[in-house]
């Protein structure tokens, strides 16, 4: 395997690159997937916070729904990128969050 010399830029990364997400045929490149990708994770970053605060206030720990919604993003996005090839960021819903913690919270509240 040849090594880059300072100042010249491997070819190697952008060919295992090609090869695994077709980026030619898609007419893209590996920089602006990594510009997409940067833009992705600023605009979902939010529900890392949003969804354990809305959450928390139906009793779940705030540090245990943080994790699970991390963990559920990566994995959900990893499959939708590595197995089906298919440049979709995935996170859970905010809706159905949002459902469980108004309705659990006011029923529990209203049988109390």
């Amino acid at each position: 395997m040849r090594v880059a010399k300072r100042g010249e830029s491997s070819s190697i990364m952008p060919a295992v690159l090609e090869r695994l997400f077709h980026l030619r045929e898609r007419r893209t490149t590996v920089a602006t997937e990594l510009r997409g990708g940067a833009v992705t994770f600023a605009t979902m970053s939010y529900i890392v916070f949003v969804q354990p605060a809305v959450l928390a206030q139906a009793g779940m720990d705030f540090g245990a729904v943080m994790v699970a919604t991390c963990v559920s993003a990566a994995l959900a996005t990893l499959v939708m990128g590595l197995w089906a090839n298919y440049p979709i960021a995935a996170a859970p819903l905010m809706g159905e969050n949002f459902f469980f913690a108004i309705s659990f919270t006011t029923r529990l509240a209203t049988h109390l």
